[in-house]
């Protein structure tokens, strides 16, 4: 009996650091597709699917509804897995305080694409998360009126918890698998984001591997690492991650890291303590059921 194909669907969260997990899965695109991994372009699914996950979805979707979507958009006539992305799934920066919650309703959307693609294919999540200190105060800044800014500004900092989040899209689709990250951690985590993404277990890739990092370092310390991954053909996590140390210290001052929260009404102490909730949060996922936190 012939294995289902199975999808890596990117549902992603606002600023969660993955917009280019296509683009750099694309520059494999010979090897993954004698792997048997599609990668679509998203222009050419993700009005669709946008559509779709919009919809009450009760029962999959028919092969012949697929075709379009599964079949004939990439290199692979007939995939055993491919990998989507649909970023800000989860929600827009005004999603953040609708309803007086965080990320209010977030699992429905993910959800109705699950069911969708469930009658042919064995779905996984991709899903990065963010600090909500951070998520709010760039929201606050990006508001587009004094009435968002200070709805944002009021949400409760214990509610502000990805736990829930989580655990909201878990019962929705108990058999389906998660794989969650950091944005934090993001830049050292890409290469195993890149494999998990394309359903491949071991390391193979080396194109597109160090563009984690794209957008901190400088363009020509960009090229320089690119260039010094693939003479060395670094696959190694471990490797790569020491190699993506070195660079971030040389070419990278550590207060650029740094981003300033602000938001009104709030203190260094509820920051402290909206992060200290986020990373015990994080601890709580990593022990669900079916979950798989990427760490360094």
């Amino acid at each position: 009996m012939p294995t289902r194909p199975t999808l890596a669907l990117h549902i992603g969260s606002v600023h969660d650091g993955a917009e280019g997990l296509i683009q750099a899965l694309r520059k494999n695109g010979e090897l993954l597709s004698a792997l048997g991994c599609a990668v679509h372009r998203r222009k050419y699914y993700t009005p669709r699917l946008e559509a779709i996950a919009s919809e009450p979805v009760t029962d999959p979707a028919k092969l012949d509804e697929l075709v379009p979507i599964w079949r004939n958009i990439g290199d692979v006539s007939a995939p055993r897995h491919a990998c989507m992305s649909i970023t800000g799934l989860l929600g827009s920066d005004a999603d953040l305080a609708s309803k007086g919650a965080f990320f209010d309703g977030a699992e429905a959307r993910p959800t109705a694409l699950r069911r969708y693609f469930g009658g042919e294919a064995d779905t996984t999540f991709l899903i990065g998360i963010v600090n909500p200190a951070t998520l709010i105060s760039r929201a606050v800044a990006g508001a587009e009126d004094a009435d968002q800014a200070a709805a944002l500004a009021k949400i409760p900092p214990h509610r502000l918890s990805w736990l829930n989040v989580i655990r909201r899209i878990r019962e929705a689709n108990p058999d389906t698998p998660i794989v969650l990250w950091t944005r934090e951690q993001l830049p050292f985590l890409w290469p195993r984001l890149m494999h998990m993404a394309a359903g491949i277990e071991t390391m193979v890739m080396t194109e597109g591997t160090g563009d984690g990092l794209e957008g901190l370092l400088p363009e020509e310390a960009m090229a320089s690492l690119n260039d010094y991954i693939r003479r060395k053909e670094l696959v190694d996590p471990s490797a790569l991650a020491r190699v993506f140390d070195v660079y971030m210290k040389h070419f990278v001052k550590p207060e650029s890291l740094s981003e300033v929260i602000h938001v009104p009404g709030w203190t260094a102490a509820t920051v402290s303590g909206i992060t200290q909730h986020y990373h015990a949060d994080i601890g709580a996922i990593r022990s669900m059921d079916r979950v798989t936190v990427l760490t360094l």
